[in-house]
């Protein structure tokens, strides 16, 4: 199987070159980056977010250490 490299697309390019310039920081000896949003992507609804850490939640329930841990991680 060969490995053939991306066609250099200068739209791409630009669009790179932007989001490294606008979303990625450098700050108390880390990198810190937004997340890299398609364009034309619809938002994803309330429900949708709500239903995936509502089954997060639920599942690290079983084990509260776990839990525990990610409480202090995202809060």
């Amino acid at each position: 199987m060969e490995i053939i490299p991306p066609i250099d697309e200068p739209e791409k390019r630009d669009r790179l070159n932007t989001y490294q310039q606008a979303s990625i920081e450098y700050s108390d000896n880390q990198y810190t980056a937004s997340l890299p949003w398609k364009n034309d992507h619809e938002p994803l609804t309330s429900n949708v977010a709500k239903g995936r850490t509502g089954s997060t939640i639920q599942r690290l329930s079983r084990t509260p250490e776990m839990l525990q841990n990610y409480s202090e991680l995202i809060a």
